[in-house]
């Protein structure tokens, strides 16, 4: 979607492979220096350092109600949702487990509420506190006012256009 972002990404999602042999490598943005809304990878993201299912590096940012089921790899700073994080905030986020073994490969003054998931869970029920709720429900609540996230049956939550 982008290699550097100066500006606000919403409601959108790769599908597609995203590899480099170098660093800052996202499924949504390489670098993010201002905020992430409403976006899902699904795609694998690989390359060498800060790589992030959907941010490689995100600095004085906010990356928020995001999702990633894509294979992340690399050598260095890797993460499901975030490579490196400093100065930023990552809410109401969520990664499949297995794709990547943290949410955020390397992080400083930042803000963390991400979720590992199994892909059973984000495609049904989470355990919140005593009740069950649905990552669709989650991810609709972190945008007040806003609900860009639908569901369909048995599957990954998807933004309605």
């Amino acid at each position: 979607i982008a290699g550097n972002s100066n500006s606000s990404i919403t409601s959108c999602y790769n599908t597609g492979t995203v590899f480099s042999g170098g660093g800052n490598i996202g499924g949504i943005a390489g670098v993010s220096l201002s905020s992430i809304t409403s976006c899902y990878n699904t795609g694998t993201v690989s390359g060498s350092n800060c790589i992030g299912g959907i941010a490689g590096n995100s600095s004085f940012s906010s990356i928020t109600s995001c999702y990633n089921t894509g294979t992340v790899s690399g050598e260095s700073e890797i993460g499901g949702i975030a490579g490196s994080s400093s100065s930023s905030s990552i809410t109401s986020c969520y990664y499949l487990k297995g794709s990547a073994n943290e949410a955020v490969g390397y992080a400083s003054n930042t803000n963390i509420d991400v979720v590992c998931l199994t892909g059973v869970e984000m495609k049904g029920y989470v355990t919140v506190g005593n009740s069950d709720r649905t990552m669709l429900d989650l991810l609709n609540e972190a945008i007040p006012g806003s609900n860009p996230w639908l569901a369909r049956s048995n599957d990954y939550p998807w933004l309605g256009f």
